[in-house]
């Protein structure tokens, strides 16, 4: 059994883990904590409330990849100019293995030591494949990335959103274009697993290319070459989407719309001449247990004078 500990202010701190295991299923490391703070009413949904500012890691390796330092341009003019989130950007030709682990554990560090972060964004840009992406020096898993910020690593942010932008391919088939016609508590105890409060968005379905900005095939060069140095399909939709949505809607219906965009722009592939639509699906994973949004941080005399 876990121990708690009460602290001046009336919350309860996690002393030690403890281990829930249903019949037949594996057992596994939760957390207990007080969401006290953060419950709403069994009428609608509960939203994430803790923290005043939200945290952005961008990890972009841009060889063989054209416009991606637009992407990077494009998600701080709405996380960094718009949000007012801290950020931390590798943006280079490559990234070692040893410069991605040491800059995962200066954000992990972060967030274990700043109560005043209430959600990591965290952006990684790279070629891949199925459940990887490349480093300098190999292959990278995606997992590893996040059991790097799952509830055991941070338990100071236990109970807080962690969110993952990933512009990487995961095979190498494309989609093929396919026509159609047309409740109330003050306060509860709860276990939380060492897997919640995370949401990982795919720029791609698994074994499928993600693309940069799609062109046409009969484009001159220096067209092709143009449209690519706009960035990725993926990322300029969920940047578009953001800035017009993120004061109305939450974080996952805004992902429903950027899905639906994503989807409605076939492009063409010329195949033993013939002109074939393809696509591209984006996708996301979620355990999120609440509703986030993406609030801009407000300056500090309005903590002060609360």
């Amino acid at each position: 059994m876990a121990e708690y500990m009460s602290g001046s202010d009336g919350q309860t701190d996690v002393k030690q883990s403890s281990k829930i295991a249903r019949a037949g299923e594996v057992t596994a490391d939760v957390k207990i904590v007080d969401h006290s703070r953060s419950i709403g009413n069994f009428n609608g949904p509960s939203v994430y409330i803790e923290g005043t500012y939200g945290y952005l890691l961008i990890l972009n390796q841009r060889k063989d990849r054209e416009g991606s330092e637009k992407d990077v341009k494009n998600l701080l003019s709405f996380f960094e100019k718009i949000l007012f989130f801290e950020t931390d950007v590798i943006d280079q030709n490559t990234i070692s293995e040893t410069e991605m682990d040491d800059r995962i554990n200066k954000a992990r560090n972060k967030l274990n030591a700043d109560p005043n972060i209430s959600c990591f964004v965290c952006v990684i840009m790279a070629h891949g494949a199925l459940g990887t992406f490349y480093v300098k020096g190999g292959p990278k898993t995606v997992e590893s990335v996040r059991q790097a910020f799952c509830n055991e690593s941070l338990p100071k942010f236990t109970g807080r959103p962690k969110v993952f932008l990933l512009q990487c391919c995961r095979g190498d088939k494309e989609n093929k274009y396919t026509t159609v016609k047309d409740s109330d508590l003050k306060e509860r105890m709860i276990s939380v697993p060492n897997d919640a409060d995370t949401l990982i968005a795919f720029a791609t379905t698994p074994e499928h290319v993600a693309y940069r900005e799609p062109y046409d095939p009969e484009e001159q060069k220096e067209q092709k070459q143009e449209r690519q140095r706009q960035g990725s399909h993926f990322l300029n939709i969920c940047i578009d989407v953001f800035k017009d949505q993120y004061e109305k809607k939450h974080l996952e219906e805004m992902l429903v719309r950027v899905r639906e965009k994503v989807n409605a722009t076939p492009f063409t592939v010329l195949e033993n001449d013939e002109h074939i639509l393809y696509s591209q699906m984006a996708c996301v994973w979620s355990s999120l247990t609440k509703v986030l949004y993406l609030k801009k941080k407000l300056p500090d005399f309005f903590y002060s004078c609360r």
